[in-house]
């Protein structure tokens, strides 16, 4: 297989990744968040003529307490998938420490942006504006958008890299 082709097929394997992953996500989290809605307001499905979908039907036997911690525990197991998807696809394209370390270090740093956020918004009783931030980061890093900003800007590094030597 030439080289081209398997760098095409990974492309589009790893865009196919993304966006199942993004989908699911996105429900997961919008469902539990319905979940959580409904046990605080003692509502059922029916109130709203709604029907969960099976494989998330698990989370009604949930309390709100337990939610949340799904939740905390989703969010950093997607941040690592996340970020671990971006580091093989930074290393199978350009199979640099340099640009593998570069994309660590950004990941850890918005991560530890989003926890500052809410440790900051708790400590001055200010958590629902701390939490707002963090989420925003932290959405940040369960997305695409680390990938698509840093794979643009190693092909150009690289290219002035190789155009200097």
């Amino acid at each position: 297989m030439s080289p081209n082709l398997k760098n095409i097929l990974f492309g589009a394997g790893i865009f196919v990744l993304l966006i199942v992953a993004g989908y699911y996500r996105e429900i997961f989290f919008v469902h539990i968040n319905m979940q959580v809605f409904m046990n605080y307001y003692h509502e059922t499905d029916s109130t709203y003529n709604y029907h969960f979908p099976e494989w998330l039907l698990f989370l009604k036997q949930y309390s709100n307490s337990a939610l949340i911690k799904i939740k905390w525990i989703m969010t950093v197991l997607v941040f690592f998938f996340y970020m671990g998807i971006c580091l093989l696809t930074v290393w199978f394209y350009f199979r640099k420490k340099q640009y593998s370390l570069i994309t660590l270090g950004i990941h850890g740093l918005l991560f530890l942006v989003a926890g500052v956020f809410y440790i900051i918004g708790k400590i001055t009783g200010k958590g629902l504006e701390g939490y707002t931030l963090a989420r925003e980061f932290m959405g940040i890093l369960q997305s695409p958008l680390v990938l698509m900003i840093l794979l643009p800007t190693f092909i150009i590094s690289s290219r002035n890299n190789n155009s200097a030597s």
